[in-house]
């Protein structure tokens, strides 16, 4: 199994990677064009993959050191996650069509799911339960697992959220 953590790593982030440049491919929708959506992707990657570890780990009652790893990482690729966050909401949009499709998230139609899923409950919060708890250091199983649900919901509607704002815009 431990031959196939690091090639399984690879392929992982090798398919997000790619669904950055079949994003990128639809060209008419400028909010998927962002410099920043490969990076996003690759860190969306490693915050659902390693959500999903621990929440197993946690699950099989693996010990204090494995949980506290991954809660590690997971911590990790929050603070990471929310960096290209603010970074793609602290941008100036490249266009009139990016800066409409921004608007709906940060304060049109999506904005309660982005604030309140997104931010608040798959963000925040997750991170307060690692880092407050000191899930980290593998003593609270299940506020870690609390986080990791939590995390898993939030990257579901993040997605939901970026892919109808993209297609809200008109075209034309």
């Amino acid at each position: 199994m431990r031959a196939l953590a690091w090639p399984g790593a690879l392929v992982a982030l090798a398919a997000a990677g790619y669904t950055a440049f079949l994003f990128g491919q639809a060209e008419g929708r400028d909010l998927w064009q962002s410099p920043l959506f490969l990076w996003h992707l690759l860190t969306q990657a490693a915050l659902a993959g390693g959500s999903v570890l621990l929440l197993s780990a946690v699950v099989v009652g693996a010990g204090a050191q494995l949980i506290g790893l991954c809660a590690g990482v997971v911590a990790g690729a929050l603070v990471l996650n929310a960096l290209i966050l603010v970074g793609e909401l602290l941008c100036s949009p490249a266009n009139r069509d990016v800066a409409l499709a921004e608007a709906l998230v940060r304060r049109g139609r999506f904005a309660p799911a982005f604030w309140g899923g997104v931010i608040g409950a798959g963000g925040m919060l997750p991170l307060v339960l690692l880092l407050g708890t000191r899930a980290w250091t593998g003593e609270a199983p299940l506020a870690a697992a609390a986080a990791a649900i939590l995390i898993l919901g939030a990257l579901i509607v993040h997605e939901e959220i970026f892919i109808k704002a993209g297609q809200a815009v008109p075209l034309s």
